[in-house]
């Protein structure tokens, strides 16, 4: 064995050890939140009923991308708890997309960019949420990023064995998540500017690379219409303006990803213009970023959905640090290369210190707890996320939601009982109005956040209401 085979080996088993220990790490310590108990519902309505029965979106939804279920599916154990167990599958998917992502991406482009791009992910705070996230996204990634990686590689290479598997986990990620498909898209726009620039392809790898794609994407596209042609997000109000979406990607791949990564398109235009492969990952930047604004218009989106296409971010940012570094260590500015490669890397950490703070979850346990110590049977919780706060109550309780000030005042007077409110927000915080008639009609009697050093922050006060309002 070479020293060279040695050194992969090894990096091989450090990075698998790094990306364990991370995505694991408090893997069971934060509370189910967002739609992470509604994956709980669409799991047990895809194995539990025949497969054309569905009455709902929890019904529909499982049935139109089911791979992304039938994988957490098979690390469910009564074991642990259930936030650990629940988030075992994506987890495990996130633990192996590095050490994966290492050998491919090095076999593609050096190891110096294999390496840099595993160890971004490692560092990456949204790589590690949806790692940690009971859904589907974290294995969507793992597809995404084989199956783009593969056909850079089939491109380069000639190779029809990886045309075969870009093909196939392109078609497997449209079955995990439908924005996935997305991927197909990006490949095939690929192909098309290999032709523009009238590079010769074998016939042999694109035909590898079309037959599962399009047999696996035209299943997709046949579960997708006939279970959710209705329009299952229809009427939703958590959709992004282009803006916010756009502030809001930038935000979770991380600033310093994105202005590496724009420097990578503009030392790709001026200096590596014929690196085709790189080329390439420039379209496809643009390409989702485009994409993502259109689609605010069209549909209820946000910028978690383009998670699992993201690899062309990280890999352009790295793209654009390696040339750098190439040039340094050309003119014998090894120390400063080296410099610049742990200064790219520590660029992510306090928004990662900033992750395990909290989970970027709202703590619903804790604010169960209190209300269990302090709510008497006659008395009525109000929320704003209920379904979250009756999932950790042990005791029968009256939660009613509300989405406005006016639908509280409303049910404060009808009802004619003691009440208690529970509210949850971000940085923005809550309204003027209603912040101001809870404080003056109201005692907080907990305010439940965890320090960032970030943007985000997830906060849940509890307020107990005066008799007389």
């Amino acid at each position: 064995m070479s020293i060279r085979q040695k050194v992969y080996i090894l990096l091989f088993i450090l990075l698998t050890v790094s990306s364990l220990s991370t995505r694991f790490w408090r893997l069971g310590f934060w509370s189910f939140s967002g739609d992470e108990l509604a994956t709980k519902v669409e799991m047990k309505s895809l194995l539990s009923k025949s497969f054309f029965e569905y009455k709902n979106i929890y019904d529909a939804l499982p049935r139109a991308i089911p791979l992304g279920y039938l994988w957490n599916s098979l690390f469910i154990t009564r074991k642990y708890s259930e936030e650990f167990t629940y988030r075992l599958g994506p987890a495990i998917a996130g633990m192996l997309a590095v050490p994966i992502i290492f050998l491919m991406a090095s076999r593609l482009s050096g190891i110096t960019f294999g390496l840099l791009l595993s160890l971004s992910l490692i560092v990456s705070r949204w790589h590690i949420l949806f790692a940690q996230y009971s859904r589907f996204y974290s294995l969507a990634f793992l597809l995404c990023s084989i199956s783009l990686l593969s056909f850079c590689l089939a491109f380069k290479e000639d190779s029809w064995k990886w045309g075969l598997l870009a093909g196939f986990t392109a078609g497997l990620s449209s079955l995990t998540h439908t924005v996935s498909s997305l991927v197909f898209m990006l490949e095939m726009v690929g192909i098309t500017a290999v032709f523009v620039r009238k590079i010769n392809i074998k016939r042999k790898w694109l035909v590898a690379f079309l037959i599962p794609a399009f047999l696996l994407v035209g299943l997709e596209s046949f579960l997708f219409t006939y279970f959710c042609g209705f329009g299952w997000n229809k009427g939703a109000t958590w959709g992004y303006t282009p803006i916010h979406l756009l502030l809001g990607i930038a935000s979770d791949a991380g600033w310093p990803i994105m202005c590496f990564a724009f420097l990578g398109i503009i030392v790709t235009f001026f200096y590596n213009k014929r690196d085709m492969i790189k080329y390439i990952f420039v379209i496809w930047f643009f390409l989702i970023i485009i994409l993502s604004i259109i689609a605010t218009k069209l549909i209820v989106f946000r910028q978690d959905y383009i998670f699992a296409i993201s690899l062309p971010f990280y890999a352009l940012s790295v793209f654009a640090v390696c040339e750098i570094g190439n040039i340094l260590e050309s003119n014998k500015k090894t120390k400063i290369a080296m410099a610049l490669y742990l200064t790219f890397l520590s660029l992510p950490l306090p928004s990662l210190a900033s992750y395990y703070q909290d989970g970027q979850r709202f703590n619903w346990r804790q604010a169960a707890q209190i209300l269990e110590n302090n709510v008497t049977s006659t008395e009525i919780v109000y929320a704003t996320a209920p379904g979250n706060l009756k999932y950790y109550l042990k005791t029968d309780m009256k939660i009613l939601p509300f989405k406005s000030l006016n639908e509280l005042k409303q049910n404060c007077k009808i009802y004619n009982a003691r009440c208690w409110v529970v509210v949850n927000y971000g940085r923005s915080g809550l309204s003027n109005n209603l912040r101001k008639w809870l404080d003056i009609n109201g005692n907080r009697l907990a305010h439940i956040v965890k320090k960032r050093f970030d943007y985000y922050q997830f906060v849940i006060d509890i307020y107990f209401l005066k008799r007389n309002l």
